[in-house]
């Protein structure tokens, strides 16, 4: 039975370059959480699935870039690439090619996820100790794919950590309104008005 959050994580994933970045993100699992289950009606439980690079859940992060799977009250579910960083930029990254030499292509042509998620934190904490982001984005990707023509993208290669891939940035503020789900940005939160709209008792269904 899943959980109403469950995070995948690929087996041998925690080792090599850059691996510290999976510790990092480990941090915010439970505001990140809160956040998710404040916008959308989610099923009790979290979790966090192992698993193999080639069993079910693992082909969902290899080849669509699936991180987390929220499952709904209603049995229904939201897939989620989620992205957790440390710099002081308020920047959208989406992978290109994964060898620009040999145009390997990356998240950027094969990504599936609903919703995908870029958060930044410092490593602040609130009055109770836990780890709290400083700024962050949830997105329709759906929406962000048809919008993209009007979404100041700029391409850039990778050059922490010895990577050799390439990718796609776009500032938080060059989202359209309707491509953005909720966000912190500059100590303001604000929420889609569809959201808010369907988070009250009474919804008014007239086009």
């Amino acid at each position: 039975m899943m959980s109403g959050i469950s995070r995948i994580s690929i087996n041998g994933q925690t080792k090599g370059a850059g691996s510290w970045r999976f510790g990092v993100a480990e941090r915010y699992n439970d505001y990140v959480n809160r956040l998710y289950k404040y916008l959308f009606d989610i099923d009790d439980g979290e979790d966090i699935v192992n698993c193999d690079i080639d069993d079910k859940l693992g082909r969902y992060d290899r080849d669509f870039g699936v991180d987390v799977i929220l499952k709904l009250k209603n049995g229904q579910t939201i897939t989620v690439q989620e992205k957790i960083l440390t710099t002081k930029y308020d920047t959208v990254t989406v992978e290109y090619y994964q060898n620009p030499a040999k145009k390997e292509e990356g998240d950027w042509f094969k990504l599936k996820c609903d919703l995908y998620f870029v958060g930044y934190g410092s490593g602040k904490t609130d009055s109770a100790g836990n780890y709290v982001l400083d700024r962050f984005i949830l997105l329709d990707w759906l929406l962000v794919r048809l919008s993209s023509k009007y979404i100041g993208w700029k391409y850039q290669i990778n050059k922490r950590d010895g990577a050799r891939a390439s990718f796609m940035y776009a500032m938080f503020n060059e989202f359209p309104p309707h491509c953005v789900i909720a966000k912190l940005d500059d100590g303001k939160f604000t929420v889609n008005p569809i959201i808010k709209l369907y988070k009250t008792d009474k919804v008014n269904y007239e086009y």
